[in-house]
């Protein structure tokens, strides 16, 4: 028996390449009275022509694709450097940092020393203080005494000079008067007494 029109056209686009993708595109349409053969060459040939269209819009989505992934890969290039660059400055900005904490640790521990020691210094100096003020509070009555009896002292002095100074005013004018007496007796057989020149 032949064949229907319709499994013999699906048997010759099997055959054509160009009528592969028409075929694997649209299942086996019912057997239609006045399709031809070259109707489905046409129709074939239209989706031949949109898939080629869709291709080319592929390869240039493709295109697209692989230019932002060029440029991806040079972003991601240059963040690395960067990435590089800023791990080194983080390196130098901790060693330097470490640098630092060191030196303030051991100017620290200088300060703590030197403070030690001047605490030391400082409580050495209140204990002496403090000695010292025992020693005058202890001192000063005995230095109270001592000015006491250098001002008996000095009035006793000034009191025994005033009275020499009295005693030889008188004695000068002891001798004045004998003086002044052997001369209105004229007394020249005596010896004349030595004359004071005064108060001493």
């Amino acid at each position: 028996a032949p064949l229907p029109r319709a499994h013999w056209l699906r048997r010759r686009c099997r055959r054509s390449q160009r009528c592969q993708p028409a075929c694997r595109a649209r299942p086996t349409p019912p057997w239609e009275p006045n399709a031809t053969l070259a109707e489905g060459c046409q129709r074939a040939e239209t989706l031949l022509v949109e898939r080629q269209d869709d291709r080319r819009g592929l390869q240039e989505e493709l295109a697209a694709l692989g230019e932002q992934h060029r440029q991806l890969l040079a972003s991601a290039k240059v963040l690395e450097e960067d990435h590089k660059h800023r791990q080194f400055v983080l390196q130098s900005v901790s060693q330097n940092l470490d640098d630092k904490r060191g030196q303030l640790q051991r100017e620290l521990g200088d300060f703590q020393e030197k403070f030690q020691r001047a605490k030391a210094q400082h409580e050495q100096v209140v204990l002496e203080q403090g000695q010292i003020r025992d020693s005058v509070s202890n001192l000063l009555p005995e230095y109270f005494q001592l000015q006491t009896d250098q001002a008996g002292r000095a009035r006793g002095v000034e009191q025994a000079r005033r009275e020499h100074e009295l005693l030889s005013w008188e004695h000068h004018k002891v001798q004045r008067d004998v003086q002044m007496l052997c001369n209105s007796y004229n007394a020249g057989f005596l010896p004349q007494f030595p004359t004071a020149s005064g108060p001493q």
